[in-house]
C-alpha cells in the first residue's frame, strides 16, 4: 500500500477549501454567538467608559463573554472583544480613580 492511498473501507473526504472556517467537531456546541456578544460588548464598552460605572459593567461581561467565545469559530471576532473590552475597562477604571481623586482633593473641572 502506497503512502497516500486512501484505504477501501474508507469514505472519501474531500479537503476543505481555504478561507472556509474550520468545523467544529460533532457533538460540541459552536459559540459563535458568545463571541459575537463579547465583541459587541467591548465595542460599547470603549464609549461608556465615559461614566464610570456603566463602562466597568458593560466591559466585564464582555471579557467574560470573548474569552469563552475564543474557542468558536468566530475566533477574530471574539479577540477584538477581548482587546476592546480590556481597553474599556482600563479606561473605566482610570476614570474612576480620577473621579476619586478630583472628589477627594476638592478640585472641581468647572472652576
Amino acid at each position: 500500500m502506497e503512502f497516500n492511498q486512501q484505504r477501501p473501507d474508507q469514505p472519501l473526504e474531500p479537503p476543505l477549501p481555504e478561507g472556509l472556517p474550520h468545523q467544529m467537531p460533532p457533538g460540541q456546541p459552536d459559540r459563535r454567538g458568545l463571541a459575537i456578544t463579547g465583541m459587541v460588548l467591548g465595542i460599547v464598552s470603549c464609549v461608556a467608559w465615559l461614566f464610570a460605572l456603566c463602562g466597568v459593567v458593560v466591559a466585564i461581561p464582555g471579557l467574560i463573554l470573548s474569552i469563552l467565545g475564543l474557542k468558536s469559530s468566530a475566533r477574530g471576532m471574539a479577540l477584538a472583544g477581548v482587546v476592546t473590552s480590556s481597553i474599556g475597562l482600563v479606561l473605566s477604571i482610570g476614570n474612576m480613580i480620577l473621579g476619586v481623586i478630583l472628589a477627594l482633593s476638592g478640585e472641581s473641572i468647572f472652576d
